[in-house]
């Protein structure tokens, strides 16, 4: 199955190439659609903006290796992953599934006998967080965090390690929280959190100062 060309969601006009520059397509056309004039969201400089510094970053760190390739596409899962869940409070299956198996085929050409252990711990998360969710459903009387974000913690525990997912959670959580005061105190009717963007966003950003966050782990253990 092929994907549509690109469109704009107004007007459904198929864009031309030249509409479709990062950023400057953008602001060459005033934040509009060339054809229906329609606002076009701030949203996407945005992302396009995000995905170059992410770009780079990583570059710097890992030069173009696998490694930087693994990266690369658990970004761009990750970014996925926010953007729907934050709108839709939704962990699309079928982007979790092809990031895990795109990583996974990496990782198995690359140094296969690490794969085990990084299957583990994504196990070890998915059935940590999947236990958190039962309990949380028991005492709370409803539903506590969707199958969504047990699966995606599975898959951020087998791309970042255990100990990374376990601060990651547990940041997320914090935010988490916040968020779901500040909606109460504001009155709205939802109490629903879009926990799986929080923890994704969080692990990516784990993802850019990992080694720095281990070089800190490390030290403080020894």
């Amino acid at each position: 199955m092929v994907a549509k060309r690109s469109f704009c969601t107004s007007c459904n006009k198929q864009l031309k190439w030249f509409e479709l520059i990062p950023v400057l397509s953008y602001i060459l056309q005033s934040g509009k659609c060339r054809s229906c004039k329609t606002k076009i969201s701030i949203q996407n400089p945005f992302v396009e903006i995000l995905s170059a510094i992410i770009f780079l970053s990583l570059y710097n760190q890992f030069g173009f290796s696998l490694e930087y390739i693994e990266y690369l596409i658990y970004f761009q899962v990750a970014l996925v992953i926010a953007f729907v869940d934050w709108k839709h409070l939704i962990i699309p299956n079928n982007v979790l599934f092809v990031g895990f198996a795109l990583i996974l085929g990496i990782r198995l050409f690359d140094n296969s006998s690490l794969v085990l252990d990084q299957i583990l711990f994504g196990l070890t998360s998915f059935i940590f967080v999947l236990l958190i969710m039962f309990l949380g459903n028991y005492f709370l009387k409803r539903e506590s965090m969707g199958m969504g974000d047990v699966k995606l913690s599975g898959f951020i525990g087998f791309v970042l390690g255990l100990p990374l997912f376990l601060v990651a959670l547990w940041i997320a959580s914090v935010f988490g929280s916040f968020y779901g005061i500040v909606n109460k105190i504001q009155g709205k009717q939802s109490t629903k959190i879009p926990f799986g963007a929080i923890l994704i966003s969080v692990s990516v950003v784990e993802m850019l100062y990992r080694k720095h966050i281990e070089e800190f782990f490390n030290t403080w253990i020894s």
